[in-house]
């Protein structure tokens, strides 16, 4: 089990990242439904929901179901130590607005590939810096196990302690031992910087454009037609110096050989998501900060309904697309991509 802390600054208040968040969310449903290759995921559902949770408490928001294709979105060397029918993971996203949970499952190794991701949104001091970002909230911080450090060792913290285990292991029940490291470990703690420029894969971009091109449809807009910076002085002056903070918590488990290596590639490519999503969000600024809630629940029907005829067109494809996918199980190594190349979503 590794855990990663992320915090993500953003220069407007709660209440207008709740409008951004949703637009960001609408804007890549449309997209993605526009596309024709994949970039990793498929967008399945997007849609209002309301539970009753186990306290009884009723809770609504936003419902969203993708399947990731691990194979895409993580190096060769990594996809080929999970076996063919776990390169395939289901994410299911419940947004009751500032709290998330989102949970990805594997069918295909149910108990040995999962990840969860539970997200916070606070208000923040004006400007706030990287260590008062991470002056955690209680609510995030009785979330990591107390046997845990927020803080990372130096080499030679790490050295004195693999010299003490070993003395350790000398005298000790090694079973004991074992379950006392299991059950502690040191967190990694990332800032996700929204103020760089956004990565563009125009690899993916031509791809996507010849193909649109050779079906005699229109190509989405390339990213790389836009900004891609966001000017973040200006939004934070328009928003009266009004900021929040993003937080998330990260956990990832995998049994699989190799599992440091995973947890660490799946880890990395997570920050990069939520990096790359943030930085969207912030660039995008001039086109929802205007926007009211039912401009977005509009925006959000339309979304809808086009995710659906997407997936009819998908299914009307017949059985060569069926083919296509249940056969590419075998071949999803060929399709491998540099994790750093991937184009965010």
């Amino acid at each position: 089990m590794r855990y990663y802390v992320f915090a993500i600054p953003l220069p407007f208040s709660i209440e207008k990242y709740k409008l951004g968040q949703l637009y960001m969310v609408a804007r890549s449903t449309l997209e993605e439904s526009s596309k024709k290759s994949s970039d990793g995921f498929e967008i399945l559902k997007n849609e209002p929901y309301t539970r009753t949770l186990p306290s009884g408490q009723e809770e609504s928001g936003i419902y969203t179901f993708k399947i990731l294709h691990l194979s895409k979105m993580v190096p060769k060397a990594v996809a080929n130590l999970i076996p063919k029918k776990g390169l395939k993971m289901e994410e299911t996203c419940y947004n009751a607005f500032p709290h998330t949970i989102t949970s990805y499952h594997n069918p295909g190794y149910p108990d040995k590939l999962a990840m969860s991701v539970e997200t916070w949104v606070y208000s923040a001091p004006k400007n706030a810096s990287y260590s008062e970002a991470f002056d955690l909230p209680e609510d995030v911080r009785k979330c990591i196990p107390e046997s845990f450090t927020l803080e990372k060792k130096d080499k030679e913290s790490m050295k004195k302690d693999k010299e003490a285990l070993k003395e350790r292991k000398d005298t000790e029940d090694i079973s004991k031992l074992e379950f006392a490291e299991a059950k502690g470990g040191v967190i990694e703690r990332v800032y996700c910087d929204v103020t760089q420029p956004l990565k563009i894969d125009k690899k993916k971009e031509a791809k996507e454009k010849k193909l649109a091109a050779k079906e005699n449809r229109e190509a989405p807009k390339a990213l790389s037609e836009g900004p891609l910076k966001a000017d973040i002085k200006r939004i934070s002056k328009e928003n009266n110096g009004d900021h929040c903070v993003v937080y998330k918590i990260l956990k990832i488990h995998t049994a699989f050989p190799g599992e440091k290596l995973i947890e660490s590639m799946l880890g990395k490519k997570m920050e990069s998501v939520f990096t790359e999503t943030h930085k969207k969000c912030c660039i995008w600024w001039d086109e929802w900060k205007e926007m009211t809630m039912d401009d977005i629940k509009k925006m959000e029907t339309d979304a809808a309904e086009k995710l659906k005829k997407s997936i009819a067109e998908r299914e009307a494809a017949g059985n060569d697309s069926k083919e296509t996918e249940s056969t590419g199980d075998d071949d999803d190594d060929e399709v491998v991509e540099d994790a750093d190349k991937a184009d965010e979503k």
